[in-house]
């Protein structure tokens, strides 16, 4: 009985496991939940914590870029309100 690694088995059942894998010639890592073949190998570990890091830096570029429209929006604002077009009558004629 080999299960999927999001699942979390009790201790009857990953005896289970193990005694099927071996009578099957399975590999005994099959019966290792997630967290245990994450953290017995370093490859794995490091991948996770690159694949989180990861994740990190894409919610950080995505706030960034909202941030720079946000601050594009108010400095044309700001040149608009400094740098208003001026009327300058020069000639008036009566008819």
């Amino acid at each position: 009985m080999i299960w999927q690694s999001s699942y979390t088995p009790t201790e009857k059942q990953k005896d289970e496991c193990y005694e099927t894998a071996k009578k099957i010639g399975l590999k005994v890592d099959e019966c290792k939940t997630f967290l245990e073949k994450t953290t017995s190998d370093p490859v794995a570990l490091f991948t996770l914590a690159l694949a989180v890091s990861t994740l990190g830096l894409w919610f950080a570029t995505i706030t960034l870029y909202r941030a720079g429209d946000e601050q594009l929006v108010l400095a044309r604002a700001e040149f608009t309100a400094t740098h208003r077009p001026r009327i300058i009558v020069r000639l008036i004629q009566g008819p």
